[in-house]
């Protein structure tokens, strides 16, 4: 005996599968504007789709993680604490320099 088709099954799962795809459009456009490659022409967005194709996956693998990370909000206090780290790294390198150069001026006017 032949198994008897599920129809509504099957037209459930159509219509789910249409849903998706009709989903996935307006993410990718939301995709699209949070990477700011809204900027880029057209054409040569399509190229760099179209060029992923031929990508070895250790690459890809490397660029989903990267995708991820994109992805995953960031606590304004970490964001803050590395804004802060950074200023104070850039003062400690300027202190540095300054002492550097107090250095080899005195070095300079004791060797006349």
């Amino acid at each position: 005996m032949r198994k008897s088709r599920n129809y509504d099954a099957e037209l459930n799962a159509l219509d789910k599968a249409k849903q998706l795809r009709q989903k996935r459009l307006p993410q990718l456009g939301e995709l699209v504007t949070a990477c700011a490659a809204d900027s880029l022409s057209l054409e040569l967005l399509a190229v760099a789709l179209l060029d992923l194709k031929n990508v070895d996956a250790a690459t890809t693998e490397g660029w989903r993680q990267r995708g991820a990370a994109f992805f995953q909000p960031r606590p304004a206090n970490q964001l803050t604490a590395t804004i802060i780290c950074h200023a104070a790294q850039k003062r400690m390198l300027a202190a540095r320099h300054r002492l550097e150069a107090r250095r080899a001026r005195a070095t300079r006017e004791t060797g006349r």
